[in-house]
């Protein structure tokens, strides 16, 4: 029992103890401690969302309670240190930052950002950053560079634009991923906002990248012309030009002695008022390459007093007549039909179709000394002529003079006469790997000099050619006091003249129809295999 009091009052002791010095403490302030004041600072937000464009990114935070202002950070490298790094774009160092919202400028464009948004305040330490979820940004391509339009390239440069006064240090020019130039901007190019690039080459797709340093601003892919004929002008046309008198004058009006005309492919260019070339001024009529040919409807052209050439080239040049873009059954006369004076040393047409003229794509007519050195189709194919003039027709007597005929890898279907010369200085006729279809009508001639006293006094050459079916069993051959040197052609059976026959031609004892796949189609592709001149004579695109 002792012992247990004993115990119980050593408790009792202790108690009195713990008690007593309990209430010495309650006696101080329950506050009365030290603090550490760095603890006593902002949240930071906690969701930051962004939406950029090229140059500019708008940023979305939730805002903080007690926050007055907010620092934004952002930088190409990751931001890992509490200072802002010196390498960093900083916004709201003025305090200006007060609500969200906020639009970053100065940015570029197609780069990598890393942000952090700091909130702060007058009365109270900032908050620690907070660094958007996904880490980085990135802002979207810029384009400030203009498309390339056909007035500003060439076959072999091209002029490229931008904003001007937009700061651009250099221009990339790429073609099939690598990089073929390299040009560094001048004062001037950045002021004016282009700049000429040159050393291009024909057909090819370029792509110009423009930078700011090592930040790409713009970009813009481009194909060059075709490589065209040299002139002292050279004129891109697009659908919606005009082939006109006005602009021939213009051409008079600044001197030129040459021009080359760039057609582009499929584009309809019609003139119903002629057009008269002006002295001295030599025209490439081109068309450039496409899916199909630009058509050329021109109610006729007429030839000053000298010129050194008129050139066609890979062009539909119709005898029909459009209106409003759109073709009617009226067809022109003529293409040529000059009766004043002229010298012209070529007019030449390649790589043409040249086809329903109501008479004829060339005629001299009338009294004027009317001389062309040389007259030129090859790789054409000429149809549907009616029987009114002469494919070729001079009938100026003794004043119109072609000197040299030559006619080479082209075919002919549906021509009623082909060649008429009055003239009796003709020099030479030539022709060349050529195929002519359902030609000649009832007493015409293939080739009329007007009698067996004239002709050309270098001959007529005939080699590597096919005949094939004539309009008529009336039809003629060749009226002339040349003699026709005939070397590798042959004549089917349905090709007969009444006189005048062509001598030394070799004869093939089929039809048209068994030499020819389609003829009445205009398929000429020589289907007998047997045949042996099938990979040697007529127009070459029709041979196996």
């Amino acid at each position: 029992m002792n012992r247990y009091n004993n115990l119980k009052d050593i408790i009792l002791s202790g108690s009195l103890l713990i008690l007593i010095a309990c209430t010495a403490i309650s006696c101080d302030d329950a506050n009365d401690w030290s603090t550490d004041d760095t603890y006593n600072r902002l949240f930071h937000t906690t969701s930051i969302s962004i939406a950029p464009t090229a140059t500019e990114a708008e940023v979305t935070w939730t805002t903080v309670p007690k926050a007055s202002y907010y620092i934004i950070e952002v930088s190409k490298d990751s931001l890992y240190e509490d200072e802002i790094q010196s390498t960093s774009l900083v916004y709201g160092e003025d305090k200006s930052i007060t609500e969200s919202p906020y639009t970053l400028s100065d940015l570029d464009s197609s780069s990598k950002y890393y942000i952090r948004i700091r909130s702060c305040s007058e009365s109270m330490s900032e908050s620690k950053w907070a660094y958007y979820e996904d880490f980085f940004f990135k802002t979207k391509s810029e384009q400030i560079m203009s498309s390339v339009t056909s007035a500003d390239k060439t076959s072999s440069s091209a002029t490229l634009r931008w904003t001007a006064g937009k700061t651009v240090s250099s221009l990339e020019v790429v073609v099939g991923g690598s990089i073929v130039q390299t040009i560094t901007l001048t004062s001037d190019d950045v002021a004016n906002g282009y700049v000429t690039i040159k050393g291009l080459s024909p057909e090819t797709t370029y792509t110009a990248n423009l930078y700011n340093g090592e930040t790409k601003r713009g970009y813009v892919t481009f194909e060059t012309y075709p490589e065209v004929p040299e002139a002292d002008k050279i004129v891109y046309l697009v659908a919606g030009d005009s082939i006109n008198q006005t602009m021939f004058d213009e051409f008079a009006t600044a001197s030129y002695s040459s021009v080359t005309l760039a057609i582009p492919a499929g584009t309809l260019f019609s003139n119903n008022s002629g057009l008269s070339i002006p002295d001295g001024l030599s025209i490439n009529f081109f068309g450039l390459p496409g899916d199909s040919k630009a058509i050329l409807s021109i109610k006729a052209i007429t030839l000053s007093s000298n010129h050194s050439f008129i050139k066609f080239n890979n062009l539909d040049i119709t005898g029909y007549v459009y209106e409003n873009g759109t073709i009617t059954s009226t067809q022109n006369s003529y293409l040529f039909n000059q009766s004043a004076a002229t010298n012209v040393n070529l007019i030449a047409f390649d790589d043409c179709l040249v086809h329903d003229f109501a008479n004829t794509p060339f005629r001299l007519q009338s009294s004027g000394a009317k001389t062309i050195g040389t007259l030129s189709y090859n790789n054409c194919i000429v149809s549907n002529l009616k029987d009114s003039y002469y494919f070729i027709n001079v009938d100026a007597s003794g004043v119109g003079v072609v000197n040299n005929i030559s006619i080479t890898k082209s075919t002919f279907n549906e021509v009623g006469r082909f060649i008429l010369s009055k003239s009796t200085d003709t020099t030479s006729i030539l022709f060349d790997e050529c195929t002519f279809y359902n030609m000649i009508a009832s007493s015409r001639y293939f080739i009329d000099f007007g009698g067996t006293s004239n002709g050309p006094s270098n001959g007529i050459g005939i080699s590597n050619c096919l005949f094939a079916l004539t309009q008529s069993t009336t039809a003629k051959g060749i009226r002339s006091s040349a003699t026709a040197t005939v070397n590798n052609s042959y004549v089917t059976s349905d090709w007969v003249f009444s006189s005048n026959a062509i001598a030394g031609t070799t004869s093939y004892s089929g039809t048209s129809t068994d030499l020819f796949t389609a003829p009445s189609t205009g398929d000429f592709t020589i289907k007998d295999n047997s045949f042996s001149g099938s990979d040697t004579c007529g127009d070459p695109r029709w041979r196996n």
